[in-house]
């Protein structure tokens, strides 16, 4: 069955659904979903991108990096968040590490990869709340479990969940649980809830590293959504 082709109108409606008035279409005269498309961004300008990808979500590669680095990282948002304040003059960052001040510890250094790709603080903070090894195994079998409920659903239900025939990649896009598998493993929710094809989404690669451990939906509603496309789709065991 050949791809939906979207004229321009039906391109720049849904993309602007998408993304808001961030972007200008004035260079598309046919848009293609599989090749890539002249899209202005109206702070950087020009820039070329699947149409695929751009209405899954991405957009200006440039916004992206200025939003996951320097003041904007999550680094620096989760310390200040933590110690309420609004600026970062309390970091000494030079080039391999980051310094700052632990309100428990005093002064902390920890890698500068680590503190502005995945907002980590204190080392000696995150010792302490550190899980158990019982902990961390029985995690591990979790997400096993989890995983391989996921990939059978991306293989018998890639429909329900890749509607712009989008590939998976390393750096790509990643298929993602809107209710992360962590908090599936806190709250003790069955691994073929979590790994069902209702929970999954693909999302850009970058998105993903932001979004890490956290949950979008709460647990009652993807118990709830669940149980509807259990019964409305699925119609048989899955366990």
């Amino acid at each position: 069955m050949p791809a939906y082709k979207y004229t321009k109108g039906e391109f720049v409606e849904t993309a602007i659904a998408v993304h808001g008035e961030r972007y200008g279409y004035d260079y598309i005269e046919q848009p293609h979903l599989s090749k890539r498309n002249k899209i202005v961004c109206h702070k950087h300008g020009l820039f070329e991108q699947k149409g695929q990808h751009h209405l899954a979500g991405a957009g200006c590669p440039t916004c992206a990096k200025e939003s996951y680095s320097g003041e904007n990282s999550p680094g620096r948002k989760a310390y200040r968040k933590r110690i309420g304040v609004e600026n970062a003059a309390e970091f000494r960052i030079d080039q391999t590490k980051v310094t700052f001040v632990c309100g428990t510890h005093g002064e902390v250094q920890i890698s500068r990869f680590r503190f502005e790709r995945y907002g980590a603080l204190c080392k000696y903070c995150e010792e302490a709340t550190k899980p158990s090894k019982q902990e961390q195994s029985d995690f591990q079998k979790y997400r096993k479990q989890v995983r391989r409920f996921t990939e059978r659903s991306w293989n018998n239900r890639n429909g329900y969940i890749n509607h712009g025939k989008i590939k998976r990649g390393k750096i790509g896009y990643h298929l993602d649980h809107n209710f992360s598998v962590y908090d599936g493993f806190q709250q003790n929710i069955p691994p073929y809830i979590v790994g069902h094809w209702s929970n999954l989404e693909l999302i850009p690669y970058d998105q993903n590293i932001r979004k890490g451990s956290n949950s979008i939906i709460d647990s009652e509603f993807l118990i709830s959504l669940f149980y509807y496309n259990y019964h409305k789709h699925d119609c048989k065991r899955i366990y």
